[in-house]
C-alpha cells in the first residue's frame, strides 16, 4: 500500500512508525484468527481544509522525523493544504492496493496464513 501511495505522487506516507502493537485491543487478531490492516490521515477538522506551515511540522516524531526523507518515510510532506479529498483520495489508493495485492497474490495468502490462523486459534 505505501508503495502504490508513493507510486502515486502521494505525499507524508510513513510505515513501520508511529503505532505500535502491543496493547492487548492491538493484538486481538493476532490470536483470533484475523488480518490487521490500519491506514490513517491527519485530520482536516471536521472537513474543514487546514493549511499546515511548514515550521509547524515537528522535528521528531515515533520512528522517523517528519522533516527528513528515510528508509521509512520517503517522500515527506512539508506542509500545505490538507483537505477532505486527501483523505479520501489515500484511504481509495490503499483500498485499491489491497484488492490488487490479494487478487494477484491469491493463490498466495491462504497457503501462508492457513498455519499461523490455525495456530493462534488453537486448531489441532
Amino acid at each position: 500500500m505505501a508503495a502504490d501511495l508513493t507510486a502515486a505522487g502521494r505525499k507524508g506516507v510513513v510505515v513501520n512508525a508511529i503505532y505500535d502493537f502491543w496493547t492487548p485491543a492491538r493484538h486481538y487478531q493476532a490470536y483470533h484468527g484475523g488480518l490487521r490492516i490500519l491506514t490513517e490521515s491527519a485530520s482536516v477538522r471536521l472537513a474543514s481544509p487546514v493549511t499546515i506551515k511548514p515550521e509547524q511540522i515537528g522535528a521528531r516524531a515515533l520512528g522517523y522525523d517528519p522533516r527528513e526523507r528515510s528508509w521509512n518515510y520517503l517522500e515527506p510532506w512539508l506542509g500545505g493544504e490538507w483537505k477532505l479529498r486527501d483523505i479520501v483520495d489515500d484511504e481509495l489508493l490503499a483500498f485499491e492496493s489491497l484488492l490488487y495485492t490479494a487478487a494477484v497474490r491469491h493463490e498466495d495468502f491462504p497457503a501462508q496464513l492457513l498455519p499461523h490462523l490455525e495456530e493462534s486459534v488453537g486448531a489441532p
